[in-house]
């Protein structure tokens, strides 16, 4: 059988066994190991698979992970989310719409540091949700800003998406965490505007004003921000300034952020089991999901499907921004259905390939990436944000509520997308002028 037909085969295969519910880890080991076994001998595939363990498992990339997962872990377990959103409330709430915009803004920070867009959706639809219907919001608005605010979390660094990204890719780690900070920003910042245009267009979705507090009530408030804006702060600026390198900040930053626990929440309510056995469960989840991805990337490699799918589109003259639409469009359907790292890990030893043989920039390409994520996290009928939003709002909203809800988020981030494809130096200005 030929290579390519054996890499089709392969793909088949694993499509089947997760098709079956088996875990994304285990069907790609599977399809790796038969695949390489196939088309090199079993002992070689034997041999990969232990090179490609030892390799990841010494691999102070990878240890960033596991420490960015720490971070989030004690800022989630420690109750800090609730001080968040009381704080920014407090500033914001004396404008039309105001408690929708410190939603979205409290989700872009906590998001921004626990790096998981359904853990900020299920948090904040706990606590910030029955504080925005009691003051008069509709719940059209109030669940849908945190289901699509939520998603913020996976571009603005630091990110373990991000990392998984340049891991899989093999590209600097530092610079595709500081190129995702603009278009985070731009994307939080149009939610604001989505979110006070379509509040002065319907006014029936939020009162004019919620509540009012005196400068008193709001700066007694700033302690409780300033801490994880500081260490946000320091992690963007030790890596463009080239300070440190990516593991050593993300050691710092897990250190800062345990303190911060103990400091806000004290030794009892910080929960540091809890949210070291969470951050351990998920971090070993991740490094098996990766390890087996490189395993599953090698076969495809040595299978020769990568370069007969790069030269297919070279002799079928399709437009490189008529491909691009294409992938992008595969990533909303697969991101409805699948988790962001499984998509990933399946998808990019196929597309990375011909992305970077088209010509376009392979870090901007990972913004696109995984900002094509956001927009499938809340694109019906299965969006992931949207149904975990549910189980945290019960019986306050319909499931119908919100997807409508969201729609509005969804021209946002439309108009996020194209404006970082027309403007591909947003993604890439930052990393530029990086210090290494």
């Amino acid at each position: 059988m030929e290579p390519i037909l054996i890499g089709i085969s392969g793909i088949g295969v694993m499509l089947f066994l997760l098709f079956w519910g088996v875990p994304v880890a285990v069907s790609m080991g599977i399809t790796a190991f038969l695949g390489y076994g196939v088309l090199r001998g079993w002992g070689p595939s034997l041999a990969l698979a232990g090179s490609v363990l030892f390799d990841k498992a010494k691999s102070y990339e990878l240890a960033v992970i596991g420490l960015f997962i720490l971070m989030g872990s004690f800022i989630l377990h420690s109750g800090i989310a609730s001080r968040l959103f009381d704080t920014l409330n407090r500033w914001l709430s004396w404008i039309r719409g105001g408690m929708v915009v410190a939603t979205t803004m409290s989700c872009a920070v906590f998001g921004a540091c626990c790096g998981s867009s359904l853990a900020t959706a299920a948090t904040f639809s706990r606590i910030a949700v029955p504080e925005l219907l009691r003051y008069g919001h509709h719940p059209e608005i109030a669940t849908a800003a945190v289901a699509a605010a939520g998603t913020q979390a996976v571009l603005i660094p630091p990110s373990a998406l991000m990392v998984i990204y340049a891991i899989l890719c093999e590209l600097p780690v530092g610079k595709c965490l500081v190129a995702g900070f603009l278009p985070g920003a731009l994307s939080a910042f149009l939610y604001m505007v989505t979110v006070l245009a379509v509040v002065r267009l319907r006014p029936y979705l939020a009162p004019k004003v919620a509540r009012s507090f005196s400068w008193a009530e709001r700066l007694r408030t700033l302690p409780n921000v300033l801490p994880l804006i500081l260490i946000g702060a320091f992690i963007l600026c030790a890596l463009f300034f080239g300070w440190a390198g990516v593991t050593e900040v993300g050691g710092v930053g897990a250190f800062a952020c345990l303190m911060t626990a103990l400091i806000v929440a004290g030794p009892r309510k910080a929960h540091l089991e809890e949210a070291s056995r969470h951050a351990g469960r998920q971090t070993a989840m991740i490094l098996f999901i990766i390890i087996a991805a490189v395993w599953y990337s090698r076969f495809i490699a040595i299978s020769g499907l990568p370069t007969a799918v790069v030269d297919w589109v070279a002799a079928s003259n399709i437009p490189p921004y008529g491909v691009l639409a294409v992938v992008l469009l595969m990533y909303v359907v697969l991101g409805m259905v699948m988790d962001v790292i499984g998509m990933l890990v399946i998808t990019l030893p196929l597309v990375f390939p011909l992305i970077t043989k088209l010509g376009f920039d392979p870090i901007w390409f990972g913004v696109i990436v995984i900002k094509m994520s956001e927009i499938a996290a809340i694109t019906p009928p299965v969006g992931l944000n949207v149904y975990v939003t549910k189980v945290g709002v019960g019986n306050m909203a319909t499931i119908g509520q919100i997807f409508k809800g969201c729609l509005y988020f969804l021209v946002a981030d439309i108009a996020t997308l194209l404006i970082l494809i027309a403007v591909p130096q947003i993604s890439l200005l930052l990393p530029q002028y990086m210090a290494y």
